[in-house]
């Protein structure tokens, strides 16, 4: 076969795949000549962005199919960013931060503004926030603090943003850092840890329970495995706590930043723990692992995997895990006439296959693979070292593959050879189907067989920066895309029902 009919065998199939799938219309553009920060609660979707005179900040409000509702002008001030956001009943709450500056504001269904207020805030400038819903007429806000000593406060605001009471946990020594929040009608629940000195990087980590009234319920230390870092904390629907984790010393030299293996934890309100799982990436990898025709896994370096999401399904708790490659590297720039020598500490992530678990019994056995295109994120010059880190960037850039749940289906978003799409992933299918999906967007990145790598720097005006201005959106109405055009400064949604 001669070169001249590899290439029209190319240009068939590629044809093929776009007579296939169904493409986006987009809507009519919105103008941001300094596009920045777009996300969504369950209410609206927002970006945040400086005004076109640079004289303050812009808060634009649409609903979620995408028309906009309204823009509320927040004073300029040089650090002023949003730590946090999220659906309070029908309203959202927002929390932003400025310097040694927190201000909460809440805004109804339509995007108007409720209330406001500013309070002293010195820590959640580097320390993450978060607001929980309580009972859609007040919320919750956790957050660091430090005055005489550092610990953290919880707090409850009516949607006035009128503080109500405030729980505030602080050593006499030492410091207590908050790890996980999260919070329902019934209360809070914090995971905390106490660090003998600020030098310290480990120590005794507690569960606290709080009810609606602030009390406390419970607080227990708990007993956890070495190398252990929780990444995600849920409240299930009988008020317990549901703690997903990383644990174990990194086996592999080759991917030495890649965990032994997932913990995850079922804690009462009494503090009691009733499930405590441990799953290592081997296990994994002998279930789903490529196997040689002699039954031997053909790549022995066992993938990490990250929980993405956890759903009550019932009396089940589904979660869904997607497996990956996680490698660091270095690259030194030499000096030249007039600058220094730079080194540059880059990542590449490989995102895998998609899993889903069941915990009971059997998780091992009744866990569930679901293959997808694979898709190398290539991370220049802003890599800290730190599977969280990476993760907290691909989640605030809506990058994972999995982006949410309608019903039991899954929605992915990914790429194949090169172009961007978003798929529905049918309850029970192990396969992310070609026929059903929807392409959007330009090209990204190369593409290899089986691989698309897709480069990621902090720059949103080179194509390195494109993966920060499109993405996907699942709400509880349906599924809106977004592309944000840096030549034109436009910005598109399309909604897909």
């Amino acid at each position: 076969m001669n070169k001249m009919t590899y290439r029209l065998l190319a240009l068939c199939l590629l044809l093929q795949m776009f007579s296939m799938n169904a493409q986006v219309s987009w809507q009519a553009p919105y103008r941001i000549d300094y596009f920045d920060q777009i996300d969504y609660s369950k209410n609206l979707v927002y970006t945040f962005n400086t005004s076109k005179d640079a004289k303050s900040f812009e808060l634009n409000l649409y609903n979620l199919k995408g028309a906009h509702l309204n823009m509320i002008e927040v004073p300029l001030k040089n650090s002023l960013k949003i730590r946090s956001c999220a659906a309070v009943g029908t309203n959202t709450v927002f929390y932003f931060i400025d310097g040694n500056t927190g201000i909460l504001l809440s805004v109804d269904k339509d995007g108007k503004e409720i209330s406001s207020t500013e309070f002293e805030d010195k820590q959640s400038f580097s320390y993450d926030t978060y607001i929980q819903d309580c009972d859609g007429a007040s919320f919750y806000l956790s957050r660091s603090f430090k005055d005489d000593k550092m610990g953290h406060t919880t707090e409850k605001f009516d949607i006035k943003c009128a503080r109500q009471w405030a729980y505030t946990l602080t050593p006499e020594k030492g410091k207590n850092q908050l790890m996980l929040a999260n919070g329902s009608k019934n209360g809070v629940i914090l995971m905390s840890r106490y660090l003998k000195n600020a030098f310290a990087v480990d120590g005794p980590v507690s569960m606290i329970f709080l009810d609606a009234d602030g009390k406390v319920v419970s607080n227990t230390l708990l007993t956890l495995p070495p190398f252990f870092n929780p990444y995600m904390l849920k409240v299930l629907n009988d008020g317990s706590a549901f703690v997903v984790a990383d644990y174990g010393k990194p086996a592999s030299t080759i991917y030495p930043l890649i965990p032994l293996g997932t913990n995850y934890m079922k804690i009462k309100t009494d503090g009691s723990v009733v499930t405590n799982v441990f799953l290592e990436n081997k296990a994994l990898n002998d279930k789903f692992g490529i196997k040689k025709e002699d039954g031997t896994l053909l790549y022995t370096e066992n993938p990490g995997m990250r929980i993405i999401d956890i759903k009550e399904n019932g009396s089940d708790i589904v979660m869904v895990g997607e497996s990956y490659l996680l490698k660091q590297y270095e690259i030194t720039t030499p000096a030249g006439t007039s600058t220094m020598a730079s080194t540059s500490i880059n990542a590449d992530l490989t995102l895998g296959d998609l899993y889903l678990l069941t915990v009971g019994d059997l998780e091992l056995e009744k866990a569930k693979s679901i293959w997808k295109p694979k898709k190398m994120y290539q991370m220049k010059g802003f890599f800290k070292g730190s599977i969280d880190y990476v993760y907290e960037e691909m989640m605030n850039i809506h990058a994972m593959s999995f982006q949410g749940f309608k019903g039991n289906d899954l929605i992915v978003r990914n790429f194949n050879h090169g172009f961007q799409y978003v798929n529905t992933i049918k309850d029970g299918e192990a396969i992310d189907n070609a026929a059903t999906r929807v392409y959007f967007g330009k090209a990204i990145g190369n593409s290899g067989s089986n691989i698309t790598y897709v480069p990621i720097e902090s720059d949103y005006t080179g194509k390195a920066g494109q993966i920060y201005r499109e993405g996907v959106m699942v709400t509880e109405q349906g599924v809106l895309l977004y592309q944000y055009n840096n030549v034109t400064s436009n910005l598109q949604f399309s909604f897909i029902n």
